[in-house]
């Protein structure tokens, strides 16, 4: 029956307000007023007398205070979201924020380079391509000193650590194979050092003195040891791809910007000054660089589209208004509990007689605030491949509701967009001829 009860509560309650008001403006103002209450509690705060004699009067400017606050919310989500954007923030603070991110994607590419070399270098050693004759592989390296040493008939090779001397072969396989065990990654030189030369040490040197197919420990162990070499090397390319792939892929969905810059579409490789609002720059420098579609100009449209387009699209437009509502959810929470940690340590400071209740709230009322920021900020990046997959999938749907024809290829669809984009965006461009189909 309570279970009844609350249904249909929830059900008039959505007959007079959106989703997005009651998630992101009501929900974050009753925790902020009851976490603010608790520390009221804590601090032995004192109602006045007439709230405790009238408590319907201190019920009443509860719930008037609630809704006002979460009318605040809801009125100012806009502001907010810019302002975790980096949009209204002081210079001083804009030009700080932004050498950090400047720092930051620095950094990203300088890992990205160092990975593609990575990728290439232990590609081209391992698989040389035909029009390189000259490079040898190591797998025909390996097999070359294991002829040499098939003809010795004879094998010393260690079977364990206690018989292997610091700095054998044998040893630096089994350290590898523990980095391989951790998931960490194995470089080229890594693999270079392993594998040595016939002449001096490694793996070569011991496949050319002895001989692997030796009916004996010895023999077992360096051809079980070489299959293992192999084995890393197959690890070491392939962990070194997935890198790349993870780092690139952090980039696209972390900072705006072309994969490969050129000119042309400069505006979509502009830096904002938080990390929020990086996130959401890939959203225009996604549609900017794929179809030259600036969604500053059709994102309005293009709801429309989806709203009114193919079957099942309402559902995409539900989970993308599901993913606005968490966004707005946690920006509002960032702003609330950055003001509540700022003046309750005023507060708590001023009064000079609670020093445990300040230092909790002093040291760890950032980590709660940085949470919310951090959990915006991945929320934020959920709503933004949303957006990237309404651009993919609804954009000829746009084109649809504009009476523009669909283009026949990639090129004549950026020249659509870039044709529309001015005509719409700033009165200028050339003319485009309409499609006489109507839905």
């Amino acid at each position: 029956m309570f279970s009844t009860l609350l249904t249909s509560i929830q059900t008039a309650l959505a007959g007079i307000v959106s989703k997005n008001f009651l998630l992101a403006g009501l929900f974050p103002a009753i925790l902020c007023l009851t976490i603010n209450g608790v520390l009221f509690w804590r601090a032995g705060g004192i109602l006045p007398t007439q709230f405790a004699d009238d408590k319907s009067l201190a019920y009443f400017l509860a719930v008037l205070g609630t809704l006002t606050l979460a009318y605040l919310l809801s009125s100012l989500g806009t502001t907010m979201l810019e302002t975790l954007e980096g949009r209204h923030l002081p210079a001083f603070l804009e030009s700080r924020f932004y050498a950090g991110q400047y720092r930051a994607i620095s950094e990203l590419n300088r890992r990205i380079a160092d990975c593609t070399e990575q990728v290439m270098k232990l590609k081209l050693a391992a698989d040389p391509p035909p029009e390189m004759p000259k490079i040898v592989s190591w797998r025909d390296r390996l097999s070359g000193a294991s002829k040499k040493g098939q003809a010795t008939k004879q094998c010393r090779y260690p079977c364990s650590s206690k018989q292997a001397p610091r700095g054998h072969v044998y040893r630096a396989l089994r350290g590898l194979e523990s980095r391989r065990a951790r998931g960490e990654p194995i470089t080229h030189a890594d693999i270079e050092d392993v594998m040595g030369n016939e002449a001096e040490s490694g793996m070569l040197k011991e496949l050319a003195a002895n001989d692997e197919t030796h009916e004996s420990d010895a023999g077992r162990a360096l051809k079980a040891d070489r299959q293992l070499l192999l084995h890393l090397i197959a690890y070491a390319r392939d962990r070194q791809k997935h890198e790349l792939l993870l780092l690139q892929n952090l980039k696209q969905f972390s900072y705006p910007g072309e994969v490969k810059p050129s000119e042309g579409t400069l505006s979509a490789n502009i830096l904002a000054p938080t990390t929020f609002g990086n996130i959401g720059r890939t959203m225009r420098s996604y549609a900017l660089t794929r179809y030259s579609i600036d969604l500053d100009l059709f994102w309005t449209r293009l709801q429309r589209s989806i709203q009114n387009g193919l079957a099942g699209a309402d559902k995409f437009y539900a989970g993308v208004q599901d993913a606005k509502t968490q966004v707005d959810f946690l920006i509002a929470m960032t702003f609330l509990s950055a003001l509540t940690v700022i003046g309750w340590t005023i507060a708590l400071l001023w009064q000079d007689r609670h020093p445990v209740l300040f230092l909790c709230v002093a040291a760890g009322g950032p980590l709660w605030c940085m949470s919310f920021y951090l959990l915006a900020c991945q929320a934020y990046r959920v709503f933004a491949d949303l957006i990237r997959t309404s651009v993919d999938v609804y954009r000829f749907q746009l084109l649809e509701d504009l009476h523009v024809a669909a283009p026949a290829g990639t090129r004549e669809e950026e020249k659509i967009w870039k044709i529309l984009g001015d005509r719409t965006g700033y009165d200028t461009g050339e003319d485009l001829n309409y499609t006489s189909s109507h839905k």
